[in-house]
């Protein structure tokens, strides 16, 4: 009984813990902007994020002058961390003004998601991953560093 208490213990500490170099992300369904259902079972090459406004106006701001495909073709994913955002204004006022850009945003609603990935306030965080594994996590504040 003591090993099955210690082993869901360190369980639920190796499930909550914020991702770093070396994990693996776990698979998960993500929608993008206009609501279609995105299953990332593999890591993306890159993940670009952002977990406030400004940061993720950056990444808009750079996107908007690449081609449509300019992510899938670097290997690259969007994710936005919503969660701490009200319903009602994601649903009034955010989600329609992001269904406007031509490039995929996937949403992280849930925020027992989003509290794995690390974030730093006022940045872009990029995730780099190499067969799966995270190999490097950076931190970014301005349009040139992507």
């Amino acid at each position: 009984m003591r090993k099955l208490i210690i082993l869901i213990a360190m369980s639920m500490v190796a499930f909550g813990s914020e991702y770093k170099v070396g994990d693996t992300i776990s698979p998960m369904k993500l929608v993008d902007q206009f609501g279609v259902l995105h299953s990332l079972d593999r890591t993306p090459k890159t993940i670009i994020m952002t977990f406030e406004k400004e940061p993720s106006s950056k990444v808009h701001k750079f996107l908007a002058n690449k081609p449509k495909d300019y992510l899938t073709a670097n290997g690259a994913t969007f994710i936005a961390e919503i969660s701490q955002m009200p319903k009602f204004v994601s649903k009034m006022f955010a989600l329609p003004a992001m269904r406007k850009y031509n490039h995929p945003v996937l949403l992280i609603s849930d925020e027992n998601v989003g509290e794995r990935f690390p974030a730093q306030d006022d940045k872009i965080t990029i995730i780099k991953s190499e067969n799966g594994q995270i190999k490097s996590i950076n931190f970014v504040s301005n349009i040139s560093s992507l």
